[in-house]
């Protein structure tokens, strides 16, 4: 992916050509079509180029308006050109940059609300000496900055800010710890002190030296449910999207195709509506498991029924990238603890696209939030006492999954249990999974580390509102798609993609099917004890049958298993033994504790924590950060 940075003298002070060269110099990996820069005495703008739509290949940016004496840099996709084009008048072989800036133009600020798409760009008024910077509603293009002293930076990668003044720029240890308990950061901080994000859905101006933060998009908080044929009209909105992501600056794309509902669907529609002509599809598969394990992954069934009803060009990959190895191929260019996902099964598949010279890959990231499986509606039940509806819901869904099916599990799990307050599950913990596991983490941390950390007002600010159980199952989705982690696994896609010269699509972070989603009510989403049945219908006739019927999933917390199996021993003592003062962030006792076990006897969360605990350790080595708390 590309990426921006800047330099701007608010005080038209000169700016530091070797600040200029460092940033350059920490962002060449995302330059794989070269550098583009604009600069004059006080200010410097970079473009970091990465081309993979026809329009990207003509783009001259950054730009400068000279009527208006407005300068851009953008990094975007916009997937509503055609929208665009109609309603500014303008040419439409207008790079997206171009299309920016004309509507900024036009609309001001409020450009950001006709935009659909990945983007993040800098706008810089000159004559006014204002500053306006936006990201897309969900942060998938990410952008940080930094204010100090009228000097605006900012840069597509926070790493290349820091390095240019190590002194200021030091470890956040407030995002260490969010790190270390919580799943992501709670608020728009960093990895470093005086560095700042901008938010999903967020602008931020800049004015006499002045920074205001502004929110633009929220989810919406829909009350009422879409009137609507969800099944049509789903299959309608996956294919428009799809269609306006399918750019490319040459014939080539590729897409994931695990065997799963959500990229088998994409790749589907990529080959019978929307009728690509080069697509090259990709899964990844385990052979290094034992039986049990290897059973739980393999979904080469369900890919060979997609390669034959399409005629697919698959390429099916064993994996030999073990999810250690593909941290050491991360921690050089890495600008925060890079977290396993599913990140070495992409490096796979990136290593078979280079190959072939393709530089787009679609994804089915997180369809499973987005169309959502349908458990809120359960909750929805037992909340209104349709205890026969409920019962013979999760009856039904256990037939089809081969689960035992219990009344008594039934009731207590989806009637009696959202009944009790929030406020009381909190205080009771026991009666809810809520903050138990974030409580053990908290436990884990050193004394020195729990100081720094108000952990009653983190979990308030990473769970803002929990009450939503209580709600209709529409407002708990929207609740459940609006956590921080969400943010900050799309961010990791970003940094994927960008330090492999790829873009990696995601046709369900896009803005026009996350608020269709959010528009169908619960017993579209499960019906008959089928999850996802509104998606699943829309698509038949499109996916492969024995895909649409499917209600198992890949589990590939084996890979991962194993990897932690054979490596726990070695993690723990290199923790322990860590010269850059570990121990002061976990604590040594329980360190040791953690030692004397056998795997067997090691919790599932524990085997987590050691992998994490040693990533983090490994990133701070890598980047000599010696622990100071």
């Amino acid at each position: 992916m590309s990426g921006i940075a800047g330099i701007i003298n608010l005080n038209n002070s000169q700016v530091d050509k070797q600040k200029v060269n460092a940033l350059k110099d920490n962002l060449a990996y995302r330059a794989q079509d070269g550098f583009q820069e604009y600069k004059d005495n006080s200010t410097s703008l970079i473009y970091a180029k990465l081309c993979v739509t026809e329009q990207c290949a003509l783009d001259q940016q950054p730009l400068l308006d000279p009527d208006n004496d407005i300068l851009i840099v953008s990094n975007s996709r916009l997937d509503n050109r055609k929208e665009l084009i109609k309603k500014l008048k303008v040419n439409e072989s207008l790079t997206d940059c171009e299309l920016i800036l004309a509507g900024y133009k036009l609309w001001s600020e409020k450009v950001v609300d006709h935009l659909i798409g990945p983007f993040s760009f800098v706008v810089f008024d000159k004559l006014k000496q204002y500053i306006f910077s936006a990201v897309d509603h969900f942060a998938q293009k990410p952008l940080y900055f930094s204010l100090n002293d009228d000097q605006f930076v900012f840069s597509s990668d926070p790493k290349a800010i820091s390095l240019l003044d190590p002194n200021l720029f030091t470890i956040n240890y407030e995002k260490v710890l969010d790190y270390l308990i919580f799943q992501g950061c709670v608020n728009n901080g960093s990895f470093y002190n005086q560095i700042f994000k901008i938010n999903k859905g967020q602008y931020i101006q800049i004015k006499e030296n002045k920074l205001n933060i502004s929110e633009y998009y929220t989810l919406p908080n829909t009350n009422k449910p879409a009137n609507a044929n969800y099944a049509k009209k789903i299959r309608e909105i996956m294919t428009e999207v799809i269609t306006s992501q399918s750019r490319s600056n040459n014939t080539k794309i590729s897409t994931t195709c695990s065997g799963g509902l959500d990229s088998t669907s994409i790749a589907s529609l990529l080959h019978k509506e929307i009728k690509h002509k080069n697509i090259q599809s990709f899964s990844v598969h385990f052979d290094n498991l034992n039986r049990d394990d290897f059973s739980k992954t393999d979904e080469r069934f369900f890919v060979k029924k997609f390669e034959e009803k399409f005629k697919a060009q698959h390429k099916y990959i064993i994996s030999k990238n073990t999810p250690l190895k593909y941290l050491e191929k991360q921690l050089d260019k890495a600008y925060f603890p890079p977290k396993s996902g599913n990140g070495y099964m992409h490096q796979e598949i990136i290593d078979e696209m280079k190959k072939r010279e393709i530089r787009v890959l679609f994804d089915g990231f997180d369809g499973d939030s987005v169309i959502s499986h349908g458990a809120e509606y359960l909750v929805e039940l037992g909340l209104e006492s349709n205890l026969k509806k409920l019962l013979s819901e999760v009856e039904s869904a256990c037939k089809l999954n081969g689960r035992r099916f219990s009344t008594f599990h039934t009731l207590k799990n989806f009637w009696l249990k959202p009944l009790i307050p929030f406020s009381i599950k909190v205080f009771f913990n026991k009666l809810s999974s809520i903050g138990i596991t974030e409580e053990k983490k908290y436990q884990n941390l050193s004394e020195s580390a729990k100081n720094l950390v108000n952990f009653s007002k983190k979990f308030k600010d990473y769970y803002p509102d929990k009450s939503y159980k209580h709600k209709k199952s529409l407002a708990a989705h929207r609740q459940s798609l609006s956590l921080p982690f969400w943010e900050e696994e799309l961010e990791i896609i970003d940094f994927i993609g960008a330090i492999n010269g790829i873009e990696i699509r995601l046709p369900f972070m896009d803005k026009r099917v996350v608020e269709f989603c959010l528009k169908v009510p619960g017993n579209e989403k499960f019906k008959g004890g089928i999850t996802r049945a509104y998606f699943r219908e829309g698509m038949s006739g499109i996916t492969p049958d024995e895909i649409i019927n499917k209600h198992t999933k890949a589990d590939l917390g084996p890979v991962i298993m194993n990897e932690i199996e054979e490596n726990y021993k070695m993690m723990l003592k290199a923790l322990k033994n860590s010269n850059i003062g570990f121990t002061k962030l976990i604590s040594a006792r329980k360190i040791e504790v953690l030692l004397r076990k056998k795997f067997e006897a090691l919790s599932k969360l524990e085997k987590v924590n050691i992998y994490k605990w040693y990533v983090l350790e490994k990133w701070l080595s890598k980047n000599h950060y010696k622990i100071s708390i």
